[in-house]
């Protein structure tokens, strides 16, 4: 993810600066902890907080993904969606993807998983294979989409295309 962060970075930014005032975004950093380094708003500027995020330590994916959907179950809008950016597996979450799948489904939460992976420069293992799936599997099953941007060099446009669907979704 080293590699990928500046573009991932600037992706959120961008992500933040075409939704409308009625929206409200929170950002998390998620490693070997889960924080959201941005609260929920409406502002087009992120948090200077997500210019410090950091690649390092392990991948608790499914932790932050449910720390996000308690944040949203506090939120008085009813349209919720997770917009998650990674490129690999979990690797240190107490919660299992079912805990998650079953929340995203309970919730009524649309989940758009966006896989970094580039699969010509970085071959997937087993677990990777089965991390990409279970992202797919996540964003198909809520009703969002499995979005590859390998390397994160389609990060930009994939983002515009989310908040042109989620605009038209609600």
């Amino acid at each position: 993810m080293k590699t990928k962060l500046g573009r991932a970075r600037v992706a959120a930014a961008r992500f933040q600066d075409l939704i409308r005032t009625s929206d409200a975004v929170a950002i998390y950093d998620f490693n070997s902890v889960v924080e959201r380094v941005q609260e929920f708003s409406s502002e087009h500027d992120v948090s200077n907080r997500l210019w410090n995020i950091e690649a390092r330590g392990a991948t608790r994916l499914f932790d932050c993904i449910n720390v996000s959907l308690d944040g949203l179950a506090e939120r008085k809008e009813t349209r919720r969606a997770v917009v998650i950016i990674s490129d690999g597996e979990d690797t240190n979450s107490t919660t299992t993807f079912n805990r998650i799948l079953h929340r995203v489904l309970e919730d009524d939460v649309i989940v758009y998983s966006v896989d970094l992976v580039d699969p010509a420069s970085m071959a997937r293992d087993a677990a990777g294979l089965q991390a990409g799936k279970m992202l797919q599997e996540l964003a198909e099953k809520s009703g969002g989409k499995y979005i590859r941007s390998p390397g994160g060099q389609l990060l930009d446009q994939k983002f515009e295309e989310i908040v042109k669907e989620l605009r038209q979704q609600y």
